[in-house]
């Protein structure tokens, strides 16, 4: 048993996703919507784990900009490899699957976002290039 004991829920991440091109090509709304979906795990207790649940307007609650930015920030985690999505119909939460750890029905860990540590994956050159432009977008309007 640990001698470290925390008072509250905590998450374990993966030195290699850390240091990932899936996690460091984020954008601020994806980073956003990454942290919402590590307080719903910790909310579960690490459990049911592609049954963390969002709105639309949740996400923009928690300070994603806007619904366009949250619909966006789900693609570029879903993109990259971070998360599977089941979508749901209008006024229903989509519900979120983290792929680092395992799921909920004990189904192993995809760990889909390795594979954007290509460089010739699209999604991460697609995220690289807009991150690139929002930066010289950035310095032009100073």
């Amino acid at each position: 048993m640990s001698k470290f004991k925390s008072a509250e829920p905590f998450v374990q991440l993966p030195r290699s996703l850390l240091r990932s091109k899936a996690l460091g090509t984020l954008s601020k709304n994806g980073w956003r919507l990454f942290r919402f979906l590590l307080i719903e795990r910790m909310n579960h207790a690490g459990k049911l784990n592609g049954h963390y649940k969002a709105t639309i307007s949740q996400l923009v609650d928690f300070g994603i900009t806007n619904r366009t930015c949250a619909v966006q920030a789900i693609r570029e985690l879903e993109q990259v490899g971070l998360i599977d999505v089941q979508r749901a119909g209008m006024r229903t939460a989509t519900k979120f699957l983290l792929t680092w750890y395992p799921g909920a029905n004990g189904e192993p860990a995809s760990n889909r976002w390795k594979t954007a540590e290509d460089d010739a994956n699209p999604q991460v050159v697609q995220f690289e290039a807009a991150k690139a432009r929002r930066r010289k977008n950035q310095k032009s309007g100073d």
